[in-house]
């Protein structure tokens, strides 16, 4: 008698257990408890921990988030172990590591919309070069080999928007890398010919609402510290055109993106 009741005590389960250990009814658990509830999940029993990621991805299905889900994850696994001489963001995580000079501040208004996400950027507080920014700490040189754009696009054909430019330790228009911009209706590539200054190609006419990626390659410099430059502009995977230019090179600290024009520019991923 006592050695039954002992063996009806250990196996006994809680309604809530017994319930989960039916799959058919793992969705319909999950379904009834608010999103915020999810992450306590775990602490209840030693099933819940074990069903966490399935419970995150149903939860994820339900509301139509599977594809923000997945790239949180990635980019989270970027940060924790990522890629030598790599640098890429898709805004999955928002804004995060950049920052608004003052100056731009109350007049640049960007966010983190849509999905895939991509960065809106809204207003200028130029005409002045600044905007968001970000900097890279190293302690050898780095330059850029490769710039991939993706999802660049425009809502208005005046004015010059959508900068993503390249810059070194001094952050200074004049000391400018390079980089993508749209200036009237062209799409544009700055770079540097010469110590001088910036020199711009005109890639092609920009229509408005129409996303561009934009895949930029580096050779190697050569004695005069200059490199050849391949951009190449897509719609939809289909490259449009392709430009080469030269370049100079120059140690590359940061990578600003703002609107030197009133008006709205969508950037997607950066790599």
């Amino acid at each position: 008698m006592e050695a039954a009741l002992a063996k009806r005590a250990h196996t006994y389960r809680s309604p809530l257990l017994s319930l989960w250990s039916r799959n058919e009814l793992a969705d319909n658990v999950v379904a009834f408890l608010p999103p915020t509830n999810l992450p306590k999940l775990p602490i209840i029993a030693k099933p819940f921990r074990a069903a966490q990621p399935l419970v995150l991805f149903t939860a994820a299905r339900r509301l139509k988030v599977v594809d923000q889900m997945l790239a949180s994850c990635v980019d989270v696994l970027r940060d924790v172990v990522p890629e030598a001489n790599r640098f890429v963001e898709t805004w999955a995580r928002g804004l995060g590591q950049w920052q608004m000079h003052p100056d731009a501040s109350g007049y640049l208004h960007a966010d983190v919309v849509g999905s895939p996400p991509c960065l809106r950027l809204r207003g200028t507080p130029g005409p002045t070069h600044e905007g968001l920014s970000r900097s890279f700490q190293s302690l050898r040189k780095l330059t850029v080999r490769r710039l991939r754009i993706s999802r660049w696009s425009c809502m208005d054909i005046r004015g010059a928007l959508g900068y993503v430019w390249f810059y070194d330790h001094r952050g200074q228009f004049e000391k400018c890398v390079g980089g993508v911009y749209k200036n009237g209706g062209q799409l544009c590539f700055l770079a540097r010919d010469s110590n001088e200054g910036p020199n711009t190609t005109m890639l092609c006419p920009v229509d408005p609402d129409t996303r561009y990626d934009i895949d930029a390659s580096f050779s190697d410099a050569d004695e005069d510290h200059m490199m050849d430059a391949t951009i190449t502009v897509s719609i939809d995977g289909v490259p449009q055109v392709t430009r080469s230019i030269r370049s100079l090179t120059i140690p590359l600290h940061r990578i600003k993106v703002y609107n030197y024009s009133h008006g709205e520019a969508h950037i997607g991923e950066i790599e």
